[in-house]
């Protein structure tokens, strides 16, 4: 089944070491009215009321996989981890 949502940056990243990687961003805002904190949040509740957060943060596939933390059922990443992401998986 393929995503509905819109990614807003996509990066197809080569090094010998790793082989390929495809990297894939998406607004966490799209999650906003799906996502209720509890079981597997990694994440304190604050977010669903401040519309702010949603807009400063990105869900991450790599290699067509969600990227997540723990058990989390969502993860979402500031830019700043995005970034570190990006540079783990270039082999940088």
């Amino acid at each position: 089944m393929s995503e509905e949502r819109q990614k807003t940056h996509s990066f197809l990243l080569y090094s010998q070491a790793k082989g390929r990687a495809k990297i894939e961003l998406y607004p966490a805002v799209q999650w906003r009215r799906v996502w209720r904190y509890g079981k597997g949040a990694s994440f304190d509740p604050k977010p669903t009321i401040n519309k702010m957060w949603w807009a400063k943060k990105y869900r991450v596939r790599i290699g067509g996989k969600w990227l997540r933390r723990g058990n989390a059922k969502y993860t979402f990443f500031n830019k700043t981890e995005v970034r570190s992401i990006i540079l783990q998986n270039a082999g940088i």
